[in-house]
């Protein structure tokens, strides 16, 4: 993979933490709103491309020679969001970085979060405690809901929200990887994401990892961070109204595939294991009866199924 870095400062710049964002052809305006707000808070901010449109990526290349603090690494094609991380928190390393945040291309930070992030993490380093990651507060906007974070409690998963604790941290058992803030000392223990995974589960298998060797996550209520969970936001009666995102059906078979693969790790939870099937039995009944693409939704689904039965794999 040969990669060409544009930027308009020194390649040998130091810096303490830095922000990595990886984009696929996402609506310029709200990207410019992301960048806007990841520039004005971290002293690097790099963004790894994974094959957007040309135009995009010129965009980016024109944004980056205004901004000292402005990186881009552009791949030319996807490799996956596993794959695009891994480059990107390379770079932060080779440029001294102590953290990094990750943020997808329509995250967008809210002022002061990563220096909320940044205390947060010092003060829980401080106390001994061996730190994978804290995740930022998360709101999709187009519900209005925080999405909480997951914390395993009697063999189920609870989805735990901020309202508990409106400044502090709160333990959880993994996070979503848009608004995590990982110690990249941390990231080498554990090791990379597992570009095998290419896209969903990717942060679901790293944290499950970290927390086989020891390492903690904690959810960060101090601070938001404004992410679109789908291509849309569906909602839906069960036993009371609830919201859920609605996804293409490429991501869905990648989802179901994922889930297999991560059946067979043995520092997976037998609980999350339990749990997500039933999750798996949920989506594939309700897209496949329900949605606008129901045909595709159930042919990626079992394909997903074959595919995570089937199929080759390695561990990270």
């Amino acid at each position: 993979m040969e990669v060409r870095m544009s930027n308009s400062g020194n390649t040998n710049s130091r810096i303490s933490h830095a922000c990595v964002i990886v984009t696929l052809n996402p609506d310029t305006a709200q990207f410019h709103r992301v960048l806007d707000a990841s520039l004005a808070q971290s002293p690097a901010v790099i963004v790894v491309d994974n094959g957007s449109s040309p135009q995009f990526v010129a965009s980016l290349h024109n944004y980056a020679v205004n901004s000292t603090n402005l990186h881009v690494l552009p791949l030319g094609r996807n490799f996956g969001i596993a794959a695009a991380l891994n480059l990107g928190i390379a770079e932060a390393k080779s440029r001294d970085a102590e953290f990094v945040l990750l943020l997808d291309h329509d995250s967008i930070a809210e002022a002061g979060l990563l220096d909320g992030l940044l205390l947060a993490m010092k003060e829980t380093q401080h106390s001994g405690e061996k730190i994978a990651a804290i995740g930022a507060k998360i709101f999709d906007p187009r519900s209005g809901e925080e999405l909480g974070f997951y914390r395993m409690h009697n063999g189920h998963w609870d989805k735990i929200k901020c309202e508990v604790s409106t400044h502090g941290l709160l333990p959880c058992d993994y996070l979503n990887s848009s608004g995590s803030f990982i110690p990249i000392s941390a990231f080498e223990d554990i090791g990379p994401f597992n570009e095998q995974f290419f896209v969903d589960h990717v942060d679901t298998e790293w944290f499950m990892r970290a927390q086989s060797l020891g390492y903690a996550c904690y959810g960060f209520c101090g601070g938001a961070l404004e992410h679109y969970m789908g291509d849309a936001v569906i909602r839906y009666w069960l036993f009371g109204w609830r919201h859920m995102p609605r996804r293409s059906p490429q991501r869905h078979y990648y989802i179901v595939r994922n889930s297999l693969w991560l059946y067979r790790y043995a520092y997976v939870p037998l609980a999350w294991k339990f749990n997500n099937f039933i999750k798996l039995l949920f989506t594939l009944l309700y897209f496949s009866l329900f949605d606008m693409q129901r045909a595709d939704q159930f042919k990626r689904i079992l394909k997903g199924l074959i595919d995570g039965i089937k199929g080759e794999h390695r561990a990270a």
